[in-house]
């Protein structure tokens, strides 16, 4: 009698799991991926993301409730699949996290940010994008035009440069010669909103006045110092972005043409895109001349050939900037609101 009653008791709880088992599949009839956390407010796109939103960690919990019923129809044995590639088996996983579009955005900001402290970007620059980058400064009709195909520039190097750092893309890249000779016109803005769009790719760069580039090389020579002029050079040579601001504004010399040959040279190896912003032309600025020995010296030879100046044409596209001041504009812009916010005007 006990072993009947035990049989029938198994056989009772055999039809209660099938029923389980059915009421379970009924339940989740149609869905596969059954998310197991609720949203929360804490998510930072609560607002944006609603239902989709995570809980506040980043993450979502999700399970796949096919697979939950099928292990447990099998006595809750693992479920395996084997990998196309390595043709290898691997426990398929019932339950996983997926990282909420708020945890993307947060990593995004922090490599951007990282990216910018490391470009060193002036701060009053750090703004500057395409999307308020201003022509209505230039009230010059040909200085207006000159911006408008210069801002076409722009957008159009942003727009093409994963394909000029590509393989098949590298023997048309170029980088920028962005001159205008009037100071104040906006050329240093111009090569910093192409780098601060480039940095919100993920793009490493480098943001330097030419001045600087002696100064820290010359900075290497001092008798305390950590770092060789090798290393400075190399930071110069192989960032993937430079941006090189005010070039031929440093007296010329033996010592700064030497330097620039050798960032010049080595960037154009190794087709690395450089951005430069000048008062000169490149013609002009290759027939600059200086005082050596007591002897006029320059960076052509008696040929007439300059190894910088071939060097910048063939690893930059020149562009001419508006020749208007918009500076004094832009401060006396800045002043009126400044106004407006202390005495309260509307």
């Amino acid at each position: 009698m006990e072993h009947i009653s035990s049989s029938l008791q198994q056989w009772q709880e055999s039809k209660q799991q099938q029923k389980r088992m059915r009421d379970l599949e009924k339940s989740f009839a149609g869905q596969r991926r059954v998310r197991q956390d609720k949203p929360s407010e804490n998510c930072g796109l609560y607002e944006t993301l609603g239902a989709n939103a995570c809980n506040g960690s980043g993450r979502i919990w999700y399970k796949d409730m096919h697979r939950a019923i099928e292990q447990a129809r099998e006595g809750y044995k693992p479920v395996y699949a084997c990998d196309i590639k390595t043709h290898r088996e691997y426990e398929v996983p019932i339950e996983w996290q997926e990282e909420c579009a708020c945890l993307i955005k947060r990593q995004r900001e922090a490599k951007r940010n990282a990216l910018m402290a490391n470009a060193k970007i002036p701060e009053s620059f750090k703004t500057a994008a395409l999307n308020n980058y201003s022509l209505g400064v230039y009230k010059d009709e040909t200085a207006h035009a000159d911006a408008e195909v210069l801002l076409q520039v722009m957008r159009g190097f942003v727009n093409n440069y994963e394909y000029f750092t590509s393989p098949e893309g590298k023997k048309d890249a170029q980088g920028l010669y962005i001159y205008s000779n009037t100071k104040g016109s906006g050329k240093t803005k111009a090569a910093v909103t192409i780098a601060n769009e480039l940095i919100a790719r993920g793009v490493d760069a480098l943001f330097i006045n030419a001045t600087d580039i002696s100064l820290e090389i010359r900075k290497t020579y001092k008798q305390n110092s950590d770092v060789d002029e090798a290393a400075v050079l190399h930071a110069f040579k192989t960032v993937p972005l430079l941006v090189i601001d005010d070039l031929a504004a440093e007296k010329p010399s033996a010592f700064i043409e030497e330097q620039l040959y050798k960032i010049f040279n080595a960037r154009t190896e190794n087709n690395l895109l450089t951005i430069i912003t000048s008062n000169l032309t490149i013609e002009e600025f290759a027939l600059q001349s200086y005082v050596r020995d007591g002897q006029v010296a320059s960076y052509t030879d008696a040929a007439g050939e300059s190894r910088i100046g071939s060097r910048l044409k063939l690893m930059c596209y020149e562009i001419h900037a508006p020749e208007e001041a918009v500076r004094e504009r832009e401060a006396e812009f800045k002043s009126n609101n400044f106004e407006n916010l202390i005495f309260g005007f509307e």
